[in-house]
């Protein structure tokens, strides 16, 4: 068995709330290890082959057996070549920003066009409103498209090449690999369709057009992938799946069931029966919601805990589904490194024994100041020699 079978292994005892060989210790870096390197990818980022090789260096002693996110979340240079500027790269040339000011929202009248054809909104009006190039002449549009490719597959070149290195030279598993994948419809209307503010005003003012579009994109989005005659095919070897959410941990326990607790449960509860394991980006805080997990078969969750103490959210649930945490980015950023160390002990005495533990940072690493160099040395190298006992 090969290293990656291996980490593979693991995560699979571990969640199944077995004890692994070795505690899989993971991780999430978009831009940090371009910074640690000295570098920016502003200045890389045409150059997917160097942006590479500086990124792979900048996590030179950071061992790690998973990952969430490597690379650059989101192909900047793309968007700007179809006319979207609301995705950016910060100030210090590495962090990707979201900037809503930018962006192009609708008004509320738009609830109505999901709901009678989320297909057609998806693939049509959506794509015209956000993409602003694609609606000029027929060869400029087509110029655009062919410019915005390029990008993408620039910026697509340099993160493959990132995350073949570490799942062919280290052993590494993607955790969240699998094509089955499950977020709620609310998170493209929180962040792109009606923006954050006009949202939850309208959760408040018009709930049922908000939950009838909701539903719409629920079935537009989900139903190729709820096609129950193949879930062996994706249940095994990797059963990973991902599931995340973040303006949920805005709502009430009740609207959270609504919009996303009660569909995930009932569509993909026939691949948890078959082994499938979904890993939980959750952002926010959401321990008032997080016993609802109990009525999901027994490590089928990941849960990522974000502002949540992981101490209390393992006294909630810690018997039932695997908690992914270890070390928090507050204490990377502005802790001492034993301060680090004693958090990192901490967590291993209390999640690792009996399994339904894997170690992770609460958010990822996106730009210098998101950890210091010894901390974050100190954090993994404590963690490792922590997981082979």
């Amino acid at each position: 068995m090969g290293k990656f079978e291996e980490n593979v292994q693991n995560l699979v005892d571990a969640t199944s709330f077995k004890e692994p060989k070795k505690v899989p210790i993971g991780g999430s870096f978009f831009g940090w290890p371009f910074a640690r390197a000295g570098a920016t990818y502003r200045d890389l980022m045409d150059d997917p082959v160097k942006a590479a090789e500086i990124y792979i260096k900048g996590m030179e002693g950071i061992e790690i057996d998973y990952y969430l996110a490597l690379g650059i979340a989101q192909p900047i240079k793309m968007y700007q070549a179809f006319g979207n500027y609301s995705i950016t790269l910060g100030d210090d040339g590495v962090t990707v920003e979201h900037h809503q000011a930018n962006d192009q929202y609708y008004n509320q009248d738009i609830y109505d066009t999901i709901i009678a054809d989320a297909g057609r909104f998806t693939r049509d009006t959506n794509v015209k409103v956000k993409f602003p190039n694609l609606n000029q002449p027929k060869e400029k549009a087509y110029q655009a498209f062919i410019s915005a490719v390029k990008e993408y597959m620039t910026f697509s070149d340099m993160n493959t090449r990132i995350t073949d290195y570490f799942q062919k030279e280290k052993g590494a598993a993607p955790i969240q690999a699998s094509p089955v994948a499950c977020v709620s419809p609310l998170t493209s209307i929180f962040h792109s369709i009606r923006g954050i503010r006009n949202t939850l005003l309208d959760l408040k003012r018009i709930p049922d057009k908000v939950y009838a579009a909701c539903d719409a994109l629920w079935e537009h989005q989900m139903l190729p992938m709820i096609n129950r005659s193949n879930l062996d095919d994706f249940c095994k070897p990797f059963p990973f799946a991902r599931t995340g959410y973040h303006p949920e941990c805005f709502v009430s326990p009740e609207v959270y069931d609504r919009i996303y607790f009660n569909y995930f449960r009932d569509k993909f509860l026939p691949y948890m029966e078959k082994g499938m394991k979904f890993f939980l980006l959750g952002e926010g805080a959401f321990l008032s919601t997080m016993d609802r997990f109990r009525q999901l078969p027994k490590g089928s969750m990941i849960i990522l805990l974000d502002q949540d103490d992981p101490f209390e959210a393992h006294k909630k649930i810690g018997d039932w589904c695997t908690i992914a945490c270890g070390i928090t980015v507050d204490l990377l950023s502005v802790g001492t490194k034993q301060q680090c160390i004693d958090y990192v002990k901490k967590c291993f005495d209390t999640f690792a024994p009996g399994g339904g533990f894997i170690f992770l940072s609460n958010g990822p690493l996106m730009s210098a100041s998101d950890a210091k160099l010894e901390n974050i040395l100190a954090a993994y190298e404590t963690a490792n020699d922590l997981s082979r006992k």
